[in-house]
């Protein structure tokens, strides 16, 4: 296949003939409509060699065909005229660029007979453009995704070896899908493009992070197309940032999660073979199905994985801690991460 730019803005030479194309901006979301058997539809976006995109392909009305097997299909076609990647909808393809120049997108049916409406969207993962919310240690992000194959991007910095945790909860009612499956999903990429974890709302994911540099955060709906709204927040625990409430020997602390999805963080100095007890109490009525909802606290060794306990309140754990000496953490949050309330959180320490 021979490809090369024509002399009018709106069409690109494919084997010879002009054909009109439109063009993909990073971030950028383009909606057409395939109206009759073979046709084809042309979009462009030019990027540097060793780039990080992800297209995103959704149909947005039914393509019929045997049992829905009907899609629309997206072909990426290099500067030099190398078909790199074909994939249908409704997914997303993540793609390391071979080469610097205008890469074209052809979408057409899969059968080459079928009509029907998408959307086609571009992100641009590595370097990120445009510039991503960044997530703040301790900080919590809102977000919205409003239409089907929409995109949003996060960004943090961070050294290789930290300890930290993402959490990602629904602050919508209801994202749909068959029997409510339908959720935001999270994709964490490295520094160097490598995808290091991939979850969907409600969870929290702890991770030792495995380079130095910005990491990116890609969050869409998990089947591609539901819509709805979302918190994602930052946990760094190891460094702590920013600084947690001490607990004293015998101390009591008062907490209060406010939003879905945040995070609350304590520490203690101890000693390897340390006698300790830890107790958790609700003050308010923390709801779920049945009340069942409930504040979650986790202990972390000073090293950071793996975590030592986890409990809902109202409990008390008596333990001994491990061969560590140093400064251990407490993370605190609701047991399903999307209810709110109020607790108190205390240590004893046993002679």
């Amino acid at each position: 296949m021979s490809i090369s730019a024509a002399q009018g803005q709106n069409t690109i030479l494919i084997d010879g003939f002009e054909t009109p194309f439109g063009t993909l901006v990073c971030g950028g979301l383009r909606s057409s409509l395939i109206d009759f058997s073979a046709e084809v539809e042309q979009f462009n976006f030019t990027a540097q060699a060793g780039d990080l995109i992800s297209l995103t392909l959704v149909e947005t009305s039914n393509w019929g065909g045997l049992g829905g097997s009907a899609d629309a299909r997206a072909t990426l076609i290099s500067p030099s005229g190398n078909e790199e990647v074909i994939f249908d909808s409704n997914s997303q393809e993540t793609i390391v660029l071979p080469e610097s120049g205008t890469y074209v997108v052809r979408v057409n049916a899969n059968d080459l007979v079928s009509t029907g409406s998408y959307n086609l969207g571009l992100s641009c993962l590595l370097p990120a453009s445009p510039p991503p919310v960044t997530l703040s240690c301790g900080g919590l992000e809102s977000g919205l995704i409003n239409t089907p194959g929409e995109v949003e991007l996060f960004d943090f910095t961070a050294q290789a070896g930290d300890l930290i945790s993402l959490t990602l909860v629904e602050s919508s009612n209801d994202w749909g899908g068959l029997g409510g499956s339908a959720d935001a999903r999270a994709t964490l990429f490295s520094p160097s493009g490598n995808e290091e974890v991939t979850f969907d709302s409600n969870s929290q994911e702890t991770i030792v992070l495995p380079e130095s540099g910005t990491y990116v955060v890609r969050v869409n709906a998990n089947n591609l197309v539901s819509t709805g709204s979302y918190n994602l927040g930052l946990s760094c625990l190891l460094p702590a940032s920013p600084p947690p409430v001490t607990l004293s020997c015998g101390g009591l602390e008062s907490g209060l999660i406010n939003d879905p999805g945040e995070i609350e963080l304590f520490d203690f100095t101890a000693q390897s073979g340390d006698q300790i007890t830890l107790t958790l109490a609700e003050t308010s009525d923390w709801g779920g199905l049945g009340g069942s909802a409930d504040a979650r606290a986790t202990l972390f060794r000073p090293s950071g994985l793996p975590e030592i306990i986890t409990f809902d309140s109202p409990s008390q754990q008596t333990l001994t801690l491990p061969e560590e000496s140093g400064t251990y953490m407490v993370r605190v949050n609701a047991n399903n991460l999307v209810s709110t309330g109020s607790y108190n959180l205390s240590l004893s320490c046993l002679p």
